[in-house]
């Protein structure tokens, strides 16, 4: 059975993006897919900064990045911010794509997986 991964890369109550994400993943587990979903607002870090790597990746750093590495798809749906996705989402990434590989490692976190974006916006220029 197919394992997907759906993400939001937005906090904000009452979020498109976020409906985007449970519509996905409804979708996908009604045709099949074993569906996992996860909000940032569960992985607290703290803004990537090398000293804080220095004295030991974050515990949920390694926890969003075996949910990543236990997928093997990912959607990822993301309002953007000045033509950019948010802080949030980058920040997340930046310090997931820090873990080595004999901690897990890129590969299994963003090679093996197929990755797929989405994006919602009420406005006519988001």
């Amino acid at each position: 059975m197919t394992r997907i991964l759906v993400v939001s890369g937005s906090l904000r109550p009452g979020s498109v993006n976020s409906s985007l994400a449970a519509l996905f993943a409804q979708e996908c587990s009604e045709a099949g897919a074993q569906v996992s979903t996860v909000s940032l607002a569960d992985y607290p870090m703290p803004l990537y900064a090398a000293e804080i790597e220095a004295a030991g990746i974050p515990d949920n750093v390694h926890s969003l990045h075996a949910q990543f590495a236990a997928h093997d798809g990912i959607f990822i749906t993301t309002p953007e911010y000045n033509a950019f996705p948010p802080p949030l989402l980058l920040n997340a990434l930046d310090w997931m794509s820090r873990v080595r590989h004999y901690e897990g490692g890129m590969v299994e976190a963003f090679e093996n997986p197929v990755f797929a974006l989405g994006a919602a916006s009420p406005s006519p220029v988001g």
